[in-house]
């Protein structure tokens, strides 16, 4: 007869190697296949598998020209993204803790107050627009360099508790499409934070283009605190200028800056434009 001691050890160690099996979700790649018909997130027929992604997954979406629509009623943390389309949260929040991939042209749109788009280790969004509103918040704490890169992008907050946080940028290069001004604005009461940006410039070539910063509406804040030169490089000239302008009770602060290169700096007595003497 065989030792019990030994088949029962054998029985434990099983037992404990199948609860740890049970217990340890293998991660997996999921791709958008549009099996359901229409652009919801929260749909799985649009999945691999018909399975919807799951915290720690990488999750791939090519949806051509259709924006994808995040609604879900719970909070999601995938590991990896990659848009070849634009993207809109309008219910929970979408977190993103690996790499983070999007293409240039694409948008990111962020709306209500209980949305949430969080790119934790995004380094690169260049050329893309986005769009916060109705206290929606669109965060990439990792990003230190934007290039418009030829594209025709948009940066808006519009609404009290919108924000775009890219409080860790420090340069943001906007040489965009020919015929362009890029629109950095923050609107009724909506926030932008550019506060580590100590430069606002785009590349000398014959483009027509420029950047237009703006803050209108009481509570409405463009952080531009650490602002030393906004420099439009551009030769074009004629007719296309980079501006700074306030109203309404909208603020941009620019207590830094020392340096304008064909730029218009106005503001209508209500708004406020703090900057270096």
């Amino acid at each position: 007869m065989k030792p019990l001691f030994k088949s029962s050890r054998r029985r434990q160690f099983r037992r404990l190697f199948a609860e740890q099996l049970e217990d340890r979700r293998v991660l997996a790649t999921v791709v958008w296949d549009g099996g359901g018909g229409d652009f919801f997130w929260s749909n799985p027929l649009n999945w691999s598998g018909d399975q919807l992604p799951q915290n720690g997954d990488d999750v791939t979406i090519n949806s051509g020209e259709n924006t994808i629509e995040f609604n879900s009623p719970v909070d999601l943390d995938i590991d990896t993204l990659t848009l070849q389309t634009s993207i809109k949260v309008t219910q929970g929040r979408l977190g993103i803790g690996g790499d983070f991939a999007i293409d240039s042209g694409r948008s990111i749109s962020v709306e209500g107050a209980n949305s949430q788009f969080v790119a934790t280790n995004a380094t690169s969004i260049d050329g893309i627009s986005i769009f916060v509103s109705a206290g929606g918040i669109a965060s990439f704490p990792s990003v230190i360099d934007y290039d418009a890169n030829y594209a025709s992008p948009t940066l808006r907050a519009s609404g009290a508790g919108s924000v775009i946080d890219l409080s860790n940028l420090t340069n943001l290069d906007f040489s965009g499409a020919h015929a362009h001004i890029i629109p950095v604005e923050a609107l009724v009461g909506g926030t932008i934070d550019l506060s580590s940006v100590t430069q606002l410039s785009d590349r000398s070539e014959s483009y027509a283009r420029g950047l237009a910063i703006k803050a209108d509406g009481a509570g409405s804040k463009v952080d531009l605190s650490s602002l030393v030169n906004f420099l439009q490089e551009s030769n074009w000239d004629t007719g296309w200028r980079s501006s700074l302008t306030t109203s309404n009770g909208g603020e941009i602060d620019a207590l830094a800056l020392t340096t304008l290169k064909k730029v218009n700096a106005s503001f209508d007595g209500n708004g406020t434009l703090p900057h270096a003497q």
